[in-house]
């Protein structure tokens, strides 16, 4: 017959045990803090978006290749970008001059990285300090859009002070904008309308810049008006 030995732990050692382990923990998160404050060397690869006006295509799309870049960072923004809880996605504005088709195609650009240096350095700057790009050129797929010209017209309204008048037509410039989108919406559009502006009491001319309505599906080349 097996006889089973009890075994008996007071109160005050159970007590010790966890005060021990609790301690335990905080050393490790203190040691951590610490270690991911500090700034290391490392290769992040960027998702990067590319925001452009080019005449014909969409303004916006997503480079083909990633972009490289060598620098430092803390170990917090490293840690973040690799467990994935911090996207490595950059998204740039490029003028359309510095995207540049390939020859033989026509979707198909790419941009040099160096010219875009500073454009780069100025958004991901905040968290990480670069020191040399691994990539030298993003290539970029851009589908060509539908785009028109469309008259722009001015919603206001307007109530002037006694003995006023208005004194001919409001005028806008530009009159016209381009406007991008799928052909089965341009076809329902015949103009694109402001914000609408209120004025009372007027007694003089008054001018100013006003934002376009938006429209689902449509983007437009110029928003200020």
């Amino acid at each position: 017959m097996i006889k089973l030995r009890r075994f008996r732990i007071s109160y005050e050692r159970g007590r010790q045990a966890l005060l021990f382990l609790f301690c335990l923990f905080l050393a490790f998160i203190l040691w951590a803090i610490h270690n991911l404050s500090a700034s290391y060397s490392t290769n992040l690869d960027y998702t990067v978006q590319v925001i452009t006006q080019k005449r014909g295509y969409a303004g916006e799309t997503t480079a083909d290749n990633k972009l490289s870049v060598t620098g430092v960072a803390s170990g917090f923004y490293i840690l973040q970008n690799r467990l994935g809880i911090k996207k490595p996605e950059v998204k740039i504005p490029v003028e359309g001059r510095l995207i540049r088709p390939l020859q033989g195609t026509h979707d198909r650009f790419y941009i040099v990285v160096r010219d875009i240096t500073d454009v780069i350095s100025g958004i991901v700057g905040e968290h990480l300090e670069i020191e040399s790009f691994s990539s030298d050129t993003l290539y970029l797929t851009i589908p060509m859009q539908s785009h028109r010209e469309m008259p722009v017209a001015v919603d206001y309204k307007a109530r002037f002070k006694d003995q006023y008048m208005p004194s001919g037509k409001i005028k806008i410039s530009p009159s016209t904008v381009t406007v991008y989108g799928e052909l089965s919406i341009l076809n329902k559009i015949d103009s694109i309308r402001t914000k609408p502006l209120a004025f009372e009491r007027l007694s003089s001319s008054r001018s100013g810049v006003v934002d376009l309505m938006p429209i689902p599906g449509i983007r437009y080349e110029q928003k200020e008006f």
